[in-house]
């Protein structure tokens, strides 16, 4: 299966210019737990992609794939998709 919740984390990480680490710490996992979920090791529950999406400002949706735009602006996303 395609990594691409890792690959929306790790995008969205590069146009905050946030560090792994640092969204470590903002979620309070160890930083080698955010480095699984890049790589594609492992996959964050629920909750945490909810706090990700929060921490980065992206939807959940664009971390999960369903939509290509990695606003939270509804009718920005709807008009992007």
């Amino acid at each position: 299966m395609e990594n691409i919740i890792g690959k929306r984390i790790t995008a969205a990480l590069a146009i905050k210019n946030v560090m792994q680490k640092q969204l470590a710490e903002r979620l309070g996992v160890k930083p080698n737990i955010v480095s699984y979920w890049c790589s594609g090791q492992r996959t964050p529950n629920a909750a945490q992609i909810a706090e990700i999406a929060k921490v980065l400002g992206v939807s959940a949706d664009y971390l999960l794939g369903v939509s290509i735009a990695p606003t939270t602006d509804k009718e920005l996303r709807y008009i992007c998709d």
